[in-house]
Formats: structure tokens, sequence, C-alpha cells
């Protein structure tokens, strides 16, 4: 352990589970759970490697990170950075010693190539990252389809004032579909198939893939993160048939509505206005202040910051998201070092076109199919 600022050290762990690093997160602004250690414990199932290094003084911690590795074929190595660092107060000394530590790691453990994706609140972390040579992630390289934006509900008034500053469209349809009869319930791991396939309804209808792709993720999500009230499912219902459904998660102050699924059915009586809405008002009871409906697009979320209306065609399926009235927030985006001189080539402004040769697709094809199992 190597003291980098006065009386701070970092520590670094591959435990299993750490309860005191997943209750600095939960207390932490800009915890998430996809920095916990039940996040880690499920990717471990599938090939990644979760490791922790944070930054205690006298066995406080005051900041840290959560990376998940995994080998390519014999060579390659990935690191990942999901929402992360974290830190407890944006200390000009601490920020810079969690971005030094995330450099170290990479360069210690033989990382070829690293992103990491920062936490919501984390655009004081952009200029250290860069400072040491990380630059924006390329967008020819994968991961691919990160978040950059989403929209947050402020649970904190009473519900009616939440319900208020919603749309005219929005409230009207959550006030249709309880007419038409749509309830929601909370539902439990045998309805997890009936989610996963309502999932794959919608993601086909999108022309998307399905993420994550694993037929028992789901399962082995809820197994991990259920006993300690991290997780619950949500299921609308119209005549006696779920049409639609919701995994939310609850982490510190805010739920996350993670995934959705909904057969197509049933269009008419806003079932999804219904769900998104009852999962809100459960979010409520259980005392969150916040709602996080994960994500839109980056460039309907600036424009929707200049105040200026648009349209439905304009929005796109934004426009569902946005009729909640939450809060838009741009996101200070993803940021990667290449370790690897061969993929520092790749992530070049010339390697977008070097990766349309035949060779380069060959060789990036694997990385981009594991990369695509951290998909959120």
């Amino acid at each position: 352990m190597a003291e980098l600022i006065p009386g701070a050290f970092m520590v670094s762990t591959d435990s299993c589970s750490d309860a005191t690093w997943d209750d600095f997160l939960a207390e932490c602004p800009g915890g998430h759970h996809e920095q916990s250690t039940p996040w880690g414990a499920v990717k471990s199932r599938y090939g990644w490697t979760p490791q922790r290094v944070t930054l205690r003084r006298e066995g406080r911690i005051l900041g840290g990170f959560q990376i998940l590795t995994r080998r390519v074929g014999r060579v390659l190595k990935i690191g990942y950075v999901c929402k992360g660092p974290i830190l407890s107060a944006w200390d000009s000394e601490a920020l810079e010693a969690c971005v030094q530590a995330v450099d170290s790691f990479a360069r210690r453990n033989g990382i070829s190539y690293l992103v990491a994706d920062l936490p919501y609140n984390g655009q004081p972390l952009v200029d250290a990252f860069q400072k040491i040579g990380f630059v924006a992630h390329p967008n020819h390289l994968p991961p691919s389809a990160m978040m950059k934006a989403t929209t947050i509900v402020d649970l904190r008034p009473e519900l009616p004032e939440v319900l208020a500053r919603m749309t005219k469209t929005s409230r009207y349809n959550i006030k249709r579909g309880e007419r038409e009869g749509v309830t929601v319930r909370e539902g439990n791991a045998d309805d997890i198939p009936i989610f996963r396939q309502l999932m794959l309804q919608l993601c086909a209808r999108l022309q998307t893939s399905a993420t994550p792709p694993e037929p028992d993720f789901f399962q082995n999500l809820f197994r991990v993160f259920s006993p300690k009230g991290h997780i619950s499912l949500f299921l609308a219902e119209y005549q006696n048939q779920v049409v639609s459904a919701g995994v939310v998660f609850f982490f510190g102050n805010t739920a996350r509505l993670w995934k959705v699924g909904w057969s197509g059915e049933a269009a008419k009586a806003c079932p999804n206005n219904v769900l998104w809405w009852g999962a809100m008002k459960n979010a409520k009871e259980r005392g969150c202040e916040f709602f996080d409906l994960v994500g839109i697009d980056d460039k309907i979320a600036k424009q929707a910051l200049t105040g200026r209306p648009m349209s439905i065609e304009e929005a796109g399926s934004a426009h569902f998201k946005l009729g909640f009235g939450g809060e838009v927030l741009v996101l200070p985006g993803q940021y990667t070092r290449f370790y690897n001189p061969v993929l520092k080539l790749v992530g070049s402004e010339s390697g977008a076109a070097f990766i349309s040769s035949r060779g380069a697709r060959s060789a990036l094809k694997l990385t981009r199919k594991l990369w695509a199992r951290t998909a959120k």
C-alpha cells in the first residue's frame, strides 16, 4: 500500500463481498448498483473478474472503484469501470489519487484496453482522466450503445405534485389506463420468464439485440440482489394477462427502471404509463428520493435542455420518458485508454477507416462479442 495523499492509502481486494464498500456506495452521491459487490458477483458467473480498489484513511473509505476484467484469447485483457470511480466528496487530491489508481491498476494487471464509464456526477473526473492519456471513447469500438443521457424524476414532493409535473398527455394516459382496468403488481422469481419473454418481444419490434443475452442472467440477478431488497420486478396486467413489465433497482436514494418489456398488446389501455407510475409510487413508499428512467438519446436530451418544445416526431422514443417530468441529465461520458499499441492505433481517428478492413474486423470480432456482455 502506497500513501497517495496524507494519511490515505489505496487498498485492493478481490473478495466476493464487501459490506463496507456497498454501504459506502449506498450513502455516496453517484453510488450505483453496477459498482456494488453483488453486481460483481453476478458478472463473475459470465467470465468477468471483479476487483475493488479503495482509498482509505484510518479505515474510512474516501473513494474508489470496482473494475471488471476479462481475457480475450491469449493476448488481450480488457477492463471496465462502470459508473466509477466514486468519491464521497470532490476533493482534488482524492480525485486524482483515484484516477491514478485506475491507471496503475491497468498497468500492473496487464490490461490492454480499459473503459471508464463515469458516474452521473462524475464531470470533475473528466479532466483528470484526460490528463493521464484517456480519450473520449471512440464510437467505432466496443462497448457501444452506452448511456449518454437520462431523465430523473424527483420523488421528494407529495405524489400529487409528482404527477402534476408530468405532461398533460402522460397524466391522461395514466388515468386512462387505470380506468381501463390496468393493474400493477410486484412479481417474484416465478415471473422472471414472463418478463424476459416480454423483453424479447419488445427488442424484436425495435429490431435490437436483447441485453443481457444470457437466458439465466435475471435469475442470477434476483438471487444475488433480492436478499437485501435491492431489486424488484413489476408487472402490468390487463384483462388477467401480463402485458408489460419492468425490473427496478433500489440502491441508495435512487430507484432505476433498468430493463422493460412489452408484448405490444393493449396499447390503447396505456399499460406502460400505469406500470411506470406504479413503480414510482412503490419507490417513494420505500423512501427513494429519485427515480431514474435510465437512458434517452443525448441529442434529444441537449435539445430538451434548451427548453424548446419538441414534437413526438422530433423526440422519438424519448418522448415517452420526457413526459414523466423528470430532470434531463447529460452524463459525463465514457473514457478509454489503450495500453496495447495495436489497439491504440485502432482507437485513433485513422482507426475508424482501418477497422473497415477484413483483417481488422476479424481481430475485433471476439472483442465485440465479449464487450456485448457488459451491456446494461
